[in-house]
């Protein structure tokens, strides 16, 4: 049997930058089709959204799946006729199958099972102990497989946009929201450089199906109280606004490692405060379950300035969710043996949401009730790049 050369790191030779690939899409539940090719209401994924773009190879080595846009996290039915609400929240993502092929990879298996099997690192927040809040930390955050080696005078941008709200008479209250970097090495044991909480800005809603997002198309909120199509900013407003920008001059001011050339990223975490929000959301709908985090509806920027690849980390409009494999809502996989994609390689992705619910009214015929469902995949590894440069970090 073939087995793949050991990794081995090497950081007089490489640097390994992060990369993430995803993308997003909207299924629905359908009745079996015996006639079919695929079973009813199969998803596919766009191939090119998992093709490595860049010309070094990346290494893989998560797998994140999650929902997108939901307004709970989970659905208290309030009588038996209603069961098929409980399709209508995050949750619900974790009776889906996901199927994961690697082209031309014949020593890598094919993945193809449910996601709540799928998803076997524990990432979730704490349950606080008040009813209707979406988590205790409201922390974002990914931990880099190998840490990402910086020359001093460059800097890390992760950039949020805005976000919507549901309905127009929604409160808008103040989410704050702040970045931190993590970085390791010169004379401190730990180090972080942050961008200082500031409130997110609001992107008013959008009536209008189908309008597009920074990286594609945006899918319509599924859930029973998204009247709206969210997700969308402003057509005359901006998605990732001045106002949360991290300026590389700050990020520089606070550089720890002085007298070093180089720095050592561990990873990047963001903080979302939105407790005032859920308040505010849980009296405004009235909501029969827990408001589901920002995370998986706010979408993000990433890259290196003034050093690395010049690259993006990911396609611009990731979800926070999807870039985030060690903290976030998110199922995610970590895989026993990571592997590579060269240069235009690529990964097949397709989802099958269950079947739709039979409600029961008494004293009446079942009815047969589809549902939607609203998903994200990435694929979270990093890109080993050759510089042949010694480094001295620590």
């Amino acid at each position: 049997m073939f087995r793949p050369t050991p990794f081995q790191r090497d950081d007089d030779r490489f640097y390994y930058e992060p990369r993430a690939l995803w993308s997003v899409g909207r299924v629905n539940s359908a009745l079996p089709d015996q006639t079919a090719a695929k079973p009813a209401g199969f998803l596919t994924l766009p191939k090119e959204d998992f093709k490595n773009p860049s010309r070094y190879p990346i290494r893989i080595t998560h797998a994140c799946i999650s929902p997108v846009g939901y307004l709970f996290a989970n659905w208290v039915a309030q009588n038996p006729n209603k069961a098929a609400q409980y399709d209508q929240a995050m949750s619900s993502l974790g009776r889906m199958r996901i199927a994961i092929a690697f082209p031309k990879r014949s020593w890598i298996e094919r993945v193809n099972t449910d996601v709540m099997s799928f998803g076997t690192v524990p990432t979730a927040d704490l349950e606080p102990a008040l009813d209707r809040r979406s988590g205790l930390f409201g922390i974002s955050r990914w931990t880099f497989p190998e840490s990402y080696l910086l020359p001093r005078k460059a800097s890390i941008e992760i950039i949020l946009s805005t976000i919507s709200t549901y309905r127009t008479d929604d409160p808008q209250v103040d989410v704050p929201a702040c970045v931190i970097v993590h970085e390791r090495g010169g004379r401190m044991l730990g180090h972080g450089r942050w961008r200082r909480p500031a409130p997110l800005e609001y992107a008013p809603n959008v009536a209008v199906a189908g309008a597009a997002w920074p990286a594609g198309q945006t899918p319509i909120v599924g859930d029973f109280f998204a009247n709206l199509n969210n997700l969308v900013a402003n057509p005359q407003g901006q998605v990732f606004p001045p106002s949360q920008k991290w300026p590389s001059s700050d990020y520089n001011r606070q550089l720890g490692s002085r007298g070093l050339d180089y720095t050592e990223v561990q990873g990047f975490g963001v903080h979302i405060d939105q407790i005032d929000y859920d308040d505010a959301l849980d009296k405004s709908v009235n909501g029969p379950g827990d408001i589901a985090p920002i995370a998986q509806r706010i979408i993000t920027k990433g890259r290196t300035r003034d050093a690395g690849t010049g690259e993006q980390w990911w396609r611009d409009g990731a979800p926070l969710s999807l870039v985030t494999p060690t903290m976030t809502p998110a199922f995610v996989h970590k895989f026993a043996q990571p592997f590579e994609l060269g240069p235009g390689e690529g990964i097949e992705v397709g989802l099958q949401p269950p079947p739709p619910r039979t409600v029961q009214p008494p004293d009446a015929d079942p009815i047969i009730i589809a549902s939607s469902y609203n998903v994200g995949v990435s694929f979270c590894g990093y890109a080993v790049v050759q510089d042949d440069c010694k480094k001295v970090y620590r």
